[in-house]
């Protein structure tokens, strides 16, 4: 064999040899890169409400569709002024200070006899960044029903998204809109 050949095949094989390192570090440079990148994205928290049915809660809490709050306005108005919903997760939906007031006007409506359901008609958000609430409120007892326009202002907060309340939203405040004179007047 010839010293010349043998340099040939060394040389041969060092340049094979470069090219399959430069690939690998390649490759290591780009799984970093994609590594780095899954790193920096917020992660997904998965909670199961039973074996069957996962829920997914995304951590970024803070952005809700449109959508998602008029739904939640929605029930929350439920649950605020229905006689026939359950006290039992109302906490989660509504702050403490309504649950009084709807406690009491339970108790009174109970003492008369009169049971209560709201109907929502339309949901706005006003300059005050309150919701404007028209809805129909359905009386009935024994003898007689009912129905009665109004109109509610009502004030919503956050809260952390939880399996009882995945909307995050709290109702704080509900009050009774007044009416204008304008209004009476027509």
């Amino acid at each position: 064999m010839n010293f010349s050949n043998l340099l040939s095949k060394i040389a041969r094989t060092n340049k094979t040899q470069k090219y399959i390192i430069f690939g690998l570090l390649a490759a290591s440079v780009m799984q970093s890169t994609v590594c780095a990148l899954l790193l920096l994205k917020k992660p997904i928290i998965i909670e199961r409400v039973n074996q069957k049915t996962p829920v997914a809660l995304s951590v970024e809490e803070d952005k809700r569709s449109k959508e998602e709050i008029l739904e939640f306005i929605k029930k929350s108005i439920k649950f605020r002024f229905n006689s026939e919903i359950l006290k039992k997760n109302l906490r989660d939906w509504i702050s403490k200070k309504e649950l009084q007031f709807r406690e009491f006007e339970q108790k009174q409506l109970k003492q008369n006899g009169i049971f209560q359901e709201v109907l929502i008609r339309e949901v706005t958000l006003n300059d005050k960044g309150n919701f404007q609430i028209h809805a129909e409120r359905l009386i009935r007892s024994e003898k007689a029903k009912g129905i009665i326009d109004f109109v509610v202002i009502a004030k919503i907060n956050t809260v952390n998204r939880t399996i009882k309340n995945p909307y995050g939203l709290i109702l704080e405040r509900v009050s009774l809109k007044s009416k204008s004179k304008k209004e009476n007047e027509s």
